[in-house]
C-alpha cells in the first residue's frame, strides 16, 4: 500500500468509531450547482473530506 493511501486509511479508521464526526462531514461536503464542494470553496466534488467520511462510514458499517 502506498504511504499516502495508508495514511488515508489510518485516518478513516480513526474517525470510523465517531459517526457524529463523519456524518457531519458527509452533510457539509456536498456538491454545489457547479460540481464543486460546497464546504471547500471551489474544490471539485467529491473532495478529500467527503471521500474520507465515506470510507469511515464503510469501515463503521463493517465493524
Amino acid at each position: 500500500m502506498e504511504e499516502s493511501t495508508q495514511h488515508f486509511e489510518y485516518a478513516a479508521e480513526a474517525i470510523a468509531p465517531n459517526p457524529r464526526l463523519w456524518r457531519t462531514l458527509l452533510f457539509a461536503h456536498t456538491p454545489n450547482h457547479a460540481g464543486n464542494c460546497h464546504a471547500c470553496n471551489g474544490v471539485r466534488w467529491p473532495c478529500g473530506p467527503r471521500v474520507l467520511a465515506e470510507r469511515a462510514e464503510e469501515i463503521h458499517a463493517g465493524a
